[in-house]
């Protein structure tokens, strides 16, 4: 059972910490924003810096997601830098475990 709880623990940091820059990537093309743009290295803040004035509210989200992520990412740093199995690792070592191998 804790095997199956660190897998669905580790697949939901690794998915809500890249659903900010999805946001982010999705606003910016919402605007049309050059893809380029919104998907440089830069891109979440060009787009936080186009909609601060033209689009407060869109802004104030798009800061309320980033709090609410934010405290996600140190330990989802945390698990992708570990020397503890990743997650497709424990997804097979969960499939062998149950086959019984």
């Amino acid at each position: 059972m804790s095997k199956s709880y660190r897998y669905h623990y580790e697949n939901y940091l690794l998915r809500v910490t890249g659903l900010l820059d999805r946001a982010f990537r999705l606003v910016g093309i919402a605007l049309g924003m050059p893809k380029a743009t919104v998907d440089s290295f830069q891109g979440n803040a060009r787009v936080t810096e186009a909609v601060k004035h033209a689009h407060p509210e869109v802004h104030k989200a798009l800061l309320a997601l980033h709090t609410l992520v934010a405290e996600k990412k140190n330990v989802r740093n945390e698990v992708a830098h570990s020397s503890a199995f990743s997650s497709r690792e424990l997804g097979l070592y969960s499939a062998v475990e149950h086959l019984e191998y």
